[in-house]
């Protein structure tokens, strides 16, 4: 299920980086803004990009998409 979430799921902006697979969320804070976050596995390495205040779990996955193609490519 964690490949689908990049396949075709919440995170297919990163579907170009090979054997990704990952777990997209938001975590709701009482009377703030909602948390997102992006967790995930690639070539042995696991990783979590947390964003505060996000609303969704969008910028945590740009984040994420810029880090592991820097490190990637």
């Amino acid at each position: 299920m964690m490949r689908e979430t990049v396949t075709s799921g919440t995170a297919t902006a990163l579907n170009d980086i090979a054997g990704l697979v990952g777990k997209t969320g938001t975590a709701e804070v009482d009377g703030a803004a909602s948390n997102g976050w992006f967790v995930g596995i690639v070539d042995g390495m696991a990783f979590a990009t947390f964003v505060e205040g996000a609303q969704s779990s969008a910028p945590a996955i740009a984040a994420s998409g810029r880090f592991l193609r820097a490190i990637t490519d």
